[in-house]
């Protein structure tokens, strides 16, 4: 009889930490923590008894199965992070450029593009921007300074995420996203809190992968390290302001990287 070895699901340790109240307020009489992991934004706590797992969505409780993400700009950067989404789990993404949202009869896709319209944009949307927007979760521009307008952030989901990551002016100033409605914004730039800067991740992976003698950078490398990115933000630090590591942390290369070795 075959016996199908496949994993039903991986989990990513981060780090070891002490458990926290969500996991101690459900221990049984008798039952002890032995050890208690961080994986990202959740904890793995194993006992003498059992495995127990807190399902902790960060600061805005929204799940990626279903947040619906837009996509601004389709050139190399906006197609990686889409392809990044979609390996994490996200299962609504709808890329958009110049013309407005992307489906399989825009014009002049390149091949690249075009192979990004199978699995983007399932509900086979037509329009704007603008129209991409309208209840949204989650916006990730790498386009244009200024074409996110306050309406479009307030016509979004609310507690809407935005990385408005055009430089050095991006798609919307982080004070008018929040004014509109934004919960979250993240930018490119220093002078404003939650910079998305790529020096985050590039050297912890090239480094892992150097050193774990790589042939390729995977989805699932690339994945590993904004994981570990993502769980060097304490539990009690995270906030509005504050979900990644600053560009500069001396932590993050080493904890990339080793993250990155995992996977090779």
């Amino acid at each position: 009889m075959a016996v199908n070895s496949d994993p039903i699901m991986t989990w990513s340790f981060i780090r070891k930490c002490e458990p926290s109240d969500a996991i101690l307020d459900v221990l049984v009489p008798g039952e002890r923590v032995l050890q208690c992991y961080a994986t990202v934004r959740d904890k793995a706590a194993l006992t003498d008894k059992r495995i127990i797992f807190t399902d902790v969505q960060g600061i805005t409780g929204k799940k990626k199965e279903d947040c619906r993400v837009v996509v601004n700009g389709a050139g190399s950067a906006g197609v990686a992070i889409t392809k990044l989404l979609l390996t994490y789990g996200f299962r609504h993404v709808t890329m958009c450029d110049r013309e407005g949202i992307i489906g399989k009869d825009y014009p002049n896709l390149n091949w690249m593009q075009q192979k990004m319209t199978e699995v983007t944009n399932l509900e086979n949307q037509n329009g704007t921007l603008a129209d991409a927007l309208k209840g949204a979760d989650i916006f990730v521009g790498v386009s244009a300074p200024n074409i996110v307008t306050p309406e479009m952030v307030a016509s979004m989901n609310h507690d809407s995420i935005l990385f408005a990551m055009a430089n050095p002016v991006p798609e919307i100033m982080p004070d008018v996203a929040k004014a509109a409605g934004a919960r979250i914004v993240g930018t490119g730039r220093s002078d404003f809190p939650n910079q998305v800067n790529n020096v985050v991740a590039f050297p912890g992976i090239f480094k892992g992968a150097l050193e774990g003698r790589a042939t390729a950078i995977t989805e699932e490398m690339k994945l590993a390290a904004a994981n570990a990115i993502a769980g060097l933000v304490d539990e009690k630090d995270l906030n509005e302001d504050n979900i990644l590591p600053e560009a500069f942390d001396p932590r993050v290369a080493d904890v990339v990287s080793r993250a990155v070795k995992d996977y090779i």
